[in-house]
Parts: structure tokens; sequence; C-alpha cells
């Protein structure tokens, strides 16, 4: 999971979430550029992937 706007209260819901149930993700923070890069590569690939804007 990429997410942007680490200072959000919706990046810290998401790591809460992950924590409490036990999610197999890994959040990353990053910004917009990044987390486009990230989502062309994994389509690319055939990855799944989950973006939060």
């Amino acid at each position: 999971m990429v997410e942007i706007d680490a200072g959000a209260s919706l990046m810290e819901l998401t790591r809460q979430a992950i924590e409490e149930f036990d999610l197999p993700y890994t959040l990353i923070e990053s910004s917009e550029p990044a987390m486009l890069s990230e989502l062309e590569r994994a389509q690319s690939n055939g990855l799944k992937i989950i973006v939060n804007n």
C-alpha cells in the first residue's frame, strides 16, 4: 500500500487497521509522483497494489 501525505490522519488510521487486523500489507509513505510510479509498475507486472490519495 502506497499512501501520500504522511501527516494525514488517514495515514495513521490505515497503519492502525493494518496492525489491528494483521493485514498482509506494507504501508509506504510516499509522494504522489512516487505513488503513481509504483502503481504503474505494479500494473505492468500484474501485481496487486492499493494506493490511497
